[in-house]
């Protein structure tokens, strides 16, 4: 398919790089980075608001030393906790507490004004004509991912 130049990859990773700077700047008023909402907005999702860090690695497709240390920066900020869930100390679960959850609320509005500005020159079909194709390109990358991929909206395709 011919596409003059076009490269899908590079527009996809300025938009990923403007809505990062973007929602970073929004969120330094609440002192925390778009890597940590992300944290903890899986937390926020996951039963009884807890996971362990094993967990996140793989759902951030991150090093343990990288999830570790963004764990110990939002416990420090008393947003998460550490929780014993089995008998085995070495693995590490993490928590949601209610001030991460008393910011995560305040973040939502920020992240929703985000959202708009991306999709704002669309109609209601395009916009969910992108949302579509935005998934179908997630999972032709990801095909092993799409049974537990842990995305918004990922079931209307």
């Amino acid at each position: 398919m011919e596409n003059n130049g076009f490269s899908y990859g590079l527009t996809i990773k300025k938009i990923t790089e403007s809505i990062g700077r973007e929602a970073n700047s929004n969120l330094l008023t609440l002192g925390v980075t778009v890597s940590q909402l992300h944290m903890l907005m899986s937390l926020h999702r996951a039963e009884g608001h807890t996971l362990p860090l094993k967990a996140l690695e793989s759902d951030f497709c991150m090093a343990q030393s990288t999830i570790a240390g963004l764990a110990n920066r939002l416990e420090k900020k008393q947003l998460v906790a550490p929780v014993t869930v089995s008998g085995d100390k070495r693995v590490k679960h993490i928590r949601l507490t209610d001030a991460g959850e008393a910011l995560l609320n305040k973040a939502h509005s920020n992240m929703q004004a985000v959202e708009q500005r991306l999709i704002g020159g669309m109609t209601a079909e395009e916009a969910e004509a992108f949302r579509a194709l935005l998934l179908k390109a997630y999972f032709a990358l990801n095909p092993l991912k799409e049974e537990s991929a842990d995305l918004p909206g990922k079931d209307h395709l």
